[in-house]
């Protein structure tokens, strides 16, 4: 269902109709979304056409209450996750502007890839004599296995016949060592790891992060909740790896 916008007012942010089911669905300045069944399309227009008198709204409102056969609340997809999670995507969307909405992006990106991660690690092996590739294997290579099958082929021009490998891998030792930053690094990261970037908390970034858990301990305090300050820490941190900084 396509939601219209309702703009100009403090009640309503949108509402869309379905006309084959007779439902409305409205959506309130609190996010809340109620789905109205049985209303005829006129309740609908006329709420549309009220967008501008809060007044006029609130009589759309009734007369829809009215004529509905039934009403029920509609979970958004930001409530149906956990109490945590759903605080600390708001906290994002409150406080963080476009940057919460690229952090929130990320996050979801990251959690897919976990996801996709976790059904190929269930997959069952083949039995033993099974092939998984009856037709038998592409015969085209990736440019990642032909650089490794030709990094293990000998250099018929060294005159130890070693491996390309090992004649590249002389070569960046040697330029390391006359200072090259460049071949270092290289061999600093294939060795040992690239090193870890460090986050630098600024004192603008902290008191935002401080305000976005405030709001969530606030929030769940309302909803009834209990959500203690390390706990909305921690689920912040999901999103803002800088909140990481503020747990102790």
């Amino acid at each position: 269902m396509n939601m219209q916008r309702i703009r100009s007012n403090n009640i309503v942010n949108a509402a869309g109709y379905d006309p084959d089911t007779q439902t409305l669905d409205v959506e309130f300045n609190g996010g809340e979304i109620t789905s109205f069944s049985g209303v005829d399309k006129e309740r609908f227009e006329r709420l549309l056409a009220a967008a501008n008198d809060p007044d006029k709204i609130e009589m759309a409102l009734a007369s829809i209450r009215r004529g509905a056969t039934s009403a029920q609340k509609v979970l958004t997809p930001l409530q149906q996750l956990p109490v945590n999670e759903r605080l600390a995507e708001s906290a994002l969307i409150n406080n963080f502007g476009e940057r919460g909405t690229a952090l929130r992006t990320e996050h979801d990106k990251q959690k897919s890839n976990d996801a996709r991660a976790r059904r190929l690690a269930n997959l069952k092996p083949f039995k033993p004599g099974q092939s998984g590739n009856p037709a038998g294997r592409p015969k085209s290579i990736t440019l990642s296995e032909a650089y490794r099958k030709q990094l293990a082929m000998t250099d018929e021009t060294d005159p130890q016949k070693r491996t390309h490998a090992e004649v590249l891998a002389e070569q960046m030792i040697a330029r390391a060592r006359t200072g090259d930053v460049t071949a270092l690094k290289e061999l600093a990261d294939r060795t040992e790891g690239k090193a870890r970037q460090t986050i630098t908390l600024t004192s603008e970034r902290r008191e935002q992060i401080e305000q976005a858990i405030d709001r969530m301990i606030e929030r769940a305090a309302s909803d009834g909740q209990s959500l203690t300050r390390e706990e909305a820490t921690g689920a912040l941190a999901a999103y803002v790896p800088e909140a990481s900084q503020l747990i102790h």
